[in-house]
């Protein structure tokens, strides 16, 4: 698998690097053909990403839930982690805001209907971490009410629940006497890195160049645009991740992003410049019953039994925000 991903991995960096040198292309057909490559480097280098995360949890015997949590779920954020300083020093505090919205709410919708239908074996020390969305997703709502002078004060709470999420539920992985230790390398590793950073960050990039031509909100933008396209990436580890690991690492890459971007990310752009939170409510009243089913789908057994039921209510919620 490495030798006929390696000359992809590298092509494809180079074309994505060469474009990231330009912030505008000619025409509309342009930037949507750099997105097109850009979400075929996503799943290319999010594969390789995944097996050499497998092989050094495997060295160092941490466990599949802990690998999910840590390496994958920071994989899956890099593209966000970019924007969202970005935009969050220009002071543009509408777009940081937008996108970790916009992204947790469209990776959650999707991954929601996805986990009872393909994720088993998940122990429920994923709990705590999804009742930590929940409880971050509680924090975040009032702030709509709030004056934005006010907003600063709760920072250091978003902060804390990053770190007891962090602190929380770690483990430690027991190999099997049959089980191979992976070999891990680390320019491959390195290198999947990199093109994972530059495929979401085109796909950020061009894709809101289309929402910069249609003269939306920063909001809208980050929100519709930015969100969307920030999501491919937990959605491409979290599908790698069942097909290559287990439930327990797809949980970790769910759950770990969204309390990543719900409370460092968006504690960090808070501390950085102003958010004005009333322009999100709907998207943040979204949050509650999506952070009620994942505690509901990682403390239950039979989850498969509960697809079609989830499904319906992300489909109404989500009409509902409309």
């Amino acid at each position: 698998m490495l030798r006929r991903s390696l000359p992809a991995l590298l092509i494809l960096t180079a074309i994505l690097f060469y474009f990231s040198l330009f912030t505008t292309l000619a025409n509309v057909f342009e930037i949507i053909s750099i997105d097109a490559v850009s979400i075929i480097a996503l799943v290319i280098s999010s594969d390789v990403f995944v097996d050499e995360a497998r092989s050094l949890s495997s060295r160092f015997r941490i466990s599949s839930s802990s690998m999910g949590k840590f390496i994958l779920g920071t994989g899956a954020v890099l593209d966000e982690i970019a924007v969202v300083l970005d935009s969050s020093l220009r002071g543009f505090g509408g777009i940081s805001f937008g996108t970790i919205e916009g992204s947790n709410i469209l990776t959650l919708a999707i991954l929601i209907i996805l986990i009872p239908l393909f994720v088993t074996g998940v122990s429920r020390k994923q709990t705590v971490g999804a009742m930590l969305v929940l409880v971050a997703s509680a924090i975040v709502l009032p702030l709509a009410f709030l004056p934005v002078h006010y907003t600063l004060i709760f920072a250091p709470f978003l902060i804390l629940i990053f770190l007891l999420y962090v602190l929380t539920g770690n483990s430690q992985h027991t190999p099997a006497e049959n089980e191979k230790i992976q070999r891990f390398s680390i320019p491959v590793m390195a290198l999947s890195v990199l093109l994972l950073a530059l495929s979401s960050n085109a796909l950020v990039i061009y894709t809101d160049s289309i929402s910069a031509i249609s003269g939306i909100s920063s909001f809208a933008s980050g929100f519709i645009v930015t969100g969307i396209a920030g999501s491919l990436p937990e959605i491409t580890m979290f599908i790698t991740s069942i097909r290559k690991v287990d439930g327990q690492a797809a949980m970790g890459v769910v759950i770990g992003s969204t309390i990543y971007k719900g409370t460092f990310l968006l504690a960090i752009s808070m501390l950085i410049t102003r958010i004005y939170f009333h322009t999100g409510l709907q998207a943040m009243l979204f949050m509650l019953p999506a952070s009620f089913m994942l505690i509901f789908l990682s403390s239950v057994r039979s989850r498969k039994y509960y697809s079609f039921i989830l499904g319906a209510l992300m489909i109404i919620s989500a009409f509902l925000l409309y």
